[in-house]
């Protein structure tokens, strides 16, 4: 059985979470889930190690494996290959 989040407290911090979703990303999401002083209100994926729409969709599988799939997700836009910044990743 999955557990759901536990009860956050009055003073929980409200997160957006901006990530590419990867492996440690992943890891990140799951701690953030269960941290009782932390309120996650939404996630966002951006291109990274983890491509978006894929990383979109690992957010979403996780989300309601653990039963938190009313937070909502965000997908960025893929960065052309001849921007600048994809080559500064």
């Amino acid at each position: 059985a999955v557990e759901t989040a536990p009860e956050r407290t009055a003073r929980a911090i409200p997160v957006i979470l901006d990530t590419d979703m990867g492996i440690d990303s992943v890891m990140g999401l799951l701690y953030l889930l269960k941290a009782p002083e932390i309120d996650l209100r939404a996630i966002t994926v951006v291109h990274g190690i983890a491509d978006v729409k894929p990383g979109a969709r690992n957010a979403l599988r996780i989300l309601e494996l653990t039963g938190d799939a009313g937070i909502p997700v965000a997908r960025g836009r893929r960065p052309r290959a001849s921007s600048p910044s994809f080559w500064r990743q």
